[in-house]
C-alpha cells in the first residue's frame, strides 16, 4: 500500500498513516459514489439530540455544578436512563422550570445534526491473498461505550443503528475493511494480530449558520480501540472547517493537521499511544448563500483480540 504520508514523514512515535483509497488499491471514484448513494437512507442519530440538550443542561448549570459537583453527577446518571429510554426531560422539570423563557427556547430548538450506524465484525487471518487475507464474520453489535474514565461523558453506553448489508457486503467496502486489518496487522509490536475485532462507523454531520456541526463535541480524545481510522471522508459540502489534527495528549505537539478531502483517510494507533486526535466544527462556507452543509465520513475502530493469549 502506497500512502500519502507516515509517521516518518510526519515525525510521529506512533503508527500515523494519511492515505487515500486510490492510493491503498480501492476504486475511489465508484467507492464514494456508491456509499454517497447510501446516505438519503440513513436515520438521525437520537442521541446526538439527547447528548446536546444535556450538554446545554450543564452549560446553564455550570455555576452550580461548580459549587456542587453532585449536580453533574445527577446529569450523568440521567443521561445514562435518557439513553436507554428509562427518562425523558420531564423528569429534569424542576431544572428546567427555573431556566429562562430563552433557555427553554434554545433547549427545545436543538434538533439532530448528525446521522450514523454502526456494523461490528470479527476477523481471523488466513494469509490466503487469494480471499483478502481474512476470514470475515458480521455480529450482533453490542453496546457501544468508548475505554475513557467513567466521568467521561463518552462511557455511557449506546446502541447504535446497524448499518444495512447492502453497504457491508460491497466488496469494495470489503476489500477496505481487509486493507485496514492488514495495516494495522503489520503495525503492530505486540504480540497477536492474527484476530481482530472491528466496529465499523458511518458518520453524517450537519452544520448550519446557528450551530455548526462536529464529530468531536468531546474535544482532542482517544477512543480507546488499539488502533482506529478516525475518519475517511465520503464527501464535503459547502463547508469550512473539518481539519483533522493528531497531537499530543496536551495539545502541545501536532504530528498533523489535515482538511481531509473525499477518498481521503488517517490510519493511527489509539488506546496506550502518545497520539490523541480531534477534528474541528464545520460550518458553511460563507462565500456562498447556501446555509447548511455536511461532511460524510467512515470510521472504524479496531481491537487485537488475541494480544493476551499470543
Amino acid at each position: 500500500m502506497k500512502f500519502i504520508k507516515t509517521e516518518k514523514d510526519l515525525g510521529a512515535p506512533a503508527p500515523l498513516r494519511l492515505f487515500s483509497l486510490e492510493d491503498i488499491g480501492l476504486p475511489q471514484k465508484e467507492m464514494i459514489h456508491f456509499l454517497s448513494s447510501m446516505s438519503v437512507k440513513l436515520e438521525w442519530d437520537d442521541y446526538d439530540v439527547k447528548l446536546a440538550q444535556v450538554r446545554y443542561l450543564m452549560e446553564v448549570e455550570a455555576e452550580k455544578i461548580r459549587k456542587y459537583p453532585a449536580i453533574r453527577t445527577l446529569l450523568m446518571n440521567f443521561l445514562n436512563d435518557y439513553y436507554a429510554e428509562r427518562s425523558s426531560l420531564e423528569d429534569l422539570h424542576d431544572i428546567i422550570l427555573w431556566m429562562s423563557p430563552e433557555q427553554q427556547q434554545t433547549l427545545e430548538a436543538i434538533k439532530p445534526r448528525r446521522k450514523r450506524t454502526v456494523a461490528e465484525f470479527e476477523m481471523a487471518y488466513t494469509g490466503d491473498i487469494n480471499d483478502g487475507n481474512w476470514y470475515i464474520r458480521r455480529t450482533p453489535p453490542e453496546p457501544f461505550q468508548q475505554g475513557v474514565e467513567s466521568g467521561d461523558i463518552r462511557s455511557v453506553a449506546r446502541i447504535f443503528k446497524e448499518m444495512r448489508r447492502t453497504v457491508t457486503d460491497d466488496q469494495n467496502v470489503v476489500r477496505f475493511i481487509e486493507k485496514m486489518a492488514d495495516l494495522a496487522r503489520d503495525v503492530h509490536q505486540g504480540p497477536g494480530g492474527d484476530f481482530m475485532r472491528m466496529s465499523l462507523h458511518r458518520m453524517y454531520v450537519e452544520g448550519d449558520v446557528i450551530r455548526p456541526g462536529s464529530n468531536a463535541t468531546e474535544g482532542r480524545h482517544q477512543d480507546g480501540a488499539d488502533y482506529i481510522v478516525s475518519a475517511t471522508v465520503i464527501s464535503r459540502y459547502n463547508v469550512i472547517g473539518g481539519e483533522s489534527v493528531v497531537s499530543n495528549k496536551s495539545g502541545e505537539t501536532e504530528y498533523l493537521r489535515h482538511t481531509l478531502q473525499p477518498g481521503q483517510g488517517i490510519f493511527q494507533a489509539d488506546s496506550g499511544s502518545p497520539l490523541w486526535h480531534d477534528v474541528t466544527p464545520i460550518q458553511p462556507d460563507p462565500t456562498t448563500e447556501k446555509k447548511m452543509g455536511f461532511r460524510d465520513i467512515l470510521g472504524l475502530d479496531i481491537y487485537i483480540l488475541d494480544k493476551e493469549t499470543a
